[in-house]
């Protein structure tokens, strides 16, 4: 039933889209999401390099989608307006799944594909318009897309299948070499098409720290003139399991007295704190963090560039390794790295700040074991390359 539904909405849309079409494209540049209510930062930065382009218009199209049966019906309404702008476009950027492209028969032209294994789903490559994937978390941590399928925190093979699930994107952007193979594998597509152009929203780490800090002393005043090493905690957001691990950690490190050694700052994910009102980003606390503490976020590599230190908390790597995966596993690369528990992540500290405000005894062969090559092409300006990239696919 569900394949028949989809088979006929297919049609339906692919009707609309050539209706849509007659009255052909313009210079716009299309920005689509299900991940967010707003422009996200990656998407802000590159809608004012395109402006800078000269000749441009710009036309947001973001609107997060909720679970269940009311929020699929307004997905599909949706997608009669997402598939009109894409009609109308010349470029389109995406930052995740989006059925409203995948469902959509395009033009293209044709790639050289016979020598690509036959497990390699996405053989086809738009021309009209020009469709950026740029991948929302950056790096490659967590499996994701065809990667994660038939896990309990991706999709199902036969949803894969009966949505095109990551179908019609001209090019997917990473953040560089040691990225390229696994967005490929993610996406189900050939490394030719994925190319390492960096990450939009890292240009914000290369500018001035000054409003950062101002943020999050408004909000943490404690840490203005702190002598303390300040530590974040940072999770990933579990779809099914929630923060629990986290906040047991939390739970026991705030009544151990060892940890008055040190100031502990609790950033959950912006999606587990819903509702509330989030006025400090973790990349507002990193800017005066000593080390930042994760699981599995893509927040490791903001560290990175930050050359802020960064451990790993993952008593439950066993279980992460199976659902989604681990594409970068930090307890075979990073195992000095990787903490398991309260009293491991207390002496942790102890050793490597050793009565100090930084972290002196700090393993930086593991840190670059881990990040390896996945960051080569991150240097500041990575969302002009993008949009300078995208621009001259256009011929």
């Amino acid at each position: 039933m569900k394949a028949l539904a989809v088979r006929v909405l297919a049609l339906v849309l692919n009707a609309w889209y050539r209706i849509c079409g007659i009255s052909g494209r313009k210079n716009v540049a299309l920005f689509l999401s299900r991940q967010s209510n707003d422009m996200t930062v990656d998407f802000q930065l590159l809608a004012n390099e395109m402006i800078q382009a000269d000749g441009w218009a710009i036309e947001q199209r973001t609107k997060m989608v909720d679970d269940g049966t009311a929020g699929a019906i307004s997905l599909v309404g949706r997608m009669f307006g997402d598939v009109r702008a894409l009609a109308h476009c010349r470029i389109c950027y995406v930052e995740g799944y989006n059925p409203a492209v995948s469902l959509l028969n395009m033009h293209y032209t044709p790639f050289e594909t016979s020598g690509l294994p036959t497990s390699v789903v996405n053989r086809t490559f738009p021309d009209e318009p020009i469709i950026m994937q740029v991948w929302h978390a950056a790096g490659h941590f967590k499996k994701f897309g065809y990667e994660a399928l038939d896990t309990p925190e991706g999709r199902s093979s036969e949803d894969a299948r009966i949505f095109r699930m990551h179908r019609n994107y001209s090019w997917v952007a990473c953040s560089g070499e040691g990225a390229r193979k696994g967005f490929a594998d993610a996406f189900s597509c050939p490394a030719e098409r994925v190319v390492a152009l960096g990450h939009p929203s890292f240009d914000e780490l290369y500018r001035n720290p000054a409003e950062s800090l101002q943020k999050v002393y408004s909000v943490y005043p404690q840490l203005e003139h702190t002598t303390k090493p300040v530590i974040v905690f940072a999770p990933t957001l579990h779809r099914i399991r929630g923060d629990a691990v986290f906040q047991e950690l939390r739970d026991k490190l705030e009544t151990d007295p060892r940890s008055r050694a040190y100031e502990l700052v609790w950033s959950f994910h912006p999606v587990a704190l819903q509702g509330t009102d989030i006025r400090v980003t973790t990349r507002d606390l990193l800017r005066c963090a000593a080390l930042v503490v994760t699981d599995y976020s893509s927040v490791v590599y903001d560290a990175a560039l930050l050359d802020t230190p960064f451990a790993f908390y993952t008593p439950d790597i066993e279980e992460y390794r199976e659902s989604p995966g681990l594409a970068t596993d930090p307890g075979f690369l990073a195992p000095e790295l990787c903490l398991s528990s309260p009293d491991e992540m207390l002496e942790f500290l102890d050793l490597t700040f050793a009565g100090n405000a930084t972290a002196v005894n700090y393993p930086a062969s593991e840190r670059d074991a881990f990040i390896g090559t996945t960051l080569s092409a991150c240097g500041p300006g990575s969302a002009k390359r993008i949009v300078d990239f995208t621009i001259a696919q256009l011929g």
